[in-house]
């Protein structure tokens, strides 16, 4: 994961999706002392080709921009929470 907000993410991928698919994305935030599994709904707005940097897993050549669907309002307070305690701020691994 590269960037995250409650309207959408960006990270890598190894497989190329469709602009305008519809995908699952299924992950966990750093979240102090519980860390809920989040499962979102989201259409894939943009993908670039990406060179692999150091420290990046070689298999991942696809930076890819999407804006959630439908965001469930649990998910969007675990989000909204994440984003003020500043953890945003961290680099996501």
């Amino acid at each position: 994961m590269a960037d995250l907000s409650v309207e959408g993410m960006l990270f890598l991928c190894a497989d190329k999706p469709e602009i305008n698919s519809e995908v699952v994305l299924c992950f966990t935030l750093p979240l102090f002392y519980f860390s809920p599994d989040l499962k979102i709904v989201a259409n894939v707005a943009r993908v670039v080709e990406t060179h692999v940097t150091p420290g990046t897993p070689s298999d991942y050549h696809y930076m890819v921009g999407v804006h959630f669907i439908n965001l469930q309002e649990k998910d969007r307070a675990i989000l909204d929470k994440f984003m003020e305690r500043d953890v945003a701020s961290i680099r996501l691994e």
